[in-house]
């Protein structure tokens, strides 16, 4: 049985193209109205898979989210960070970045 702890991003222009991330690498900070921050954080394979995924996207393309087979929300694309090097909680070496997406109106 598939988990349904996970967050399913996808491509709604051109290309169809979706991203699957375990919960447990995702946290959701609002930035402003409308717009959210996704922080993730994960081992080094996760991460370049999102980073590949997300580096596609234009600004303001649209995209949907699916979080925990809740149904898909539509989002635009706004925003991606490099990725960085941080410390766990236990002092190992873990990868992260940033995505920001606004919602669709």
């Amino acid at each position: 049985m598939e988990s349904d702890e996970r967050i399913v991003f996808r491509k709604t222009s051109g290309k169809d193209d979706s991203l699957i991330v375990d919960e447990k690498y995702v946290k959701f900070q609002t930035a402003r109205a409308g717009a959210n921050s996704i922080n993730f954080t994960a081992p080094i394979d996760v991460i370049e898979n999102i980073n590949k995924f997300f580096s596609d996207f234009t600004d303001l393309e649209p995209l949907t989210m699916n979080i925990e087979n809740s149904g898909d929300i539509e989002y635009y694309f706004r925003g991606l960070t490099d990725i960085r090097k941080e410390k766990d909680e236990n002092g190992e070496e873990i990868l992260s970045l940033t995505v920001t997406i606004q919602e669709r109106q």
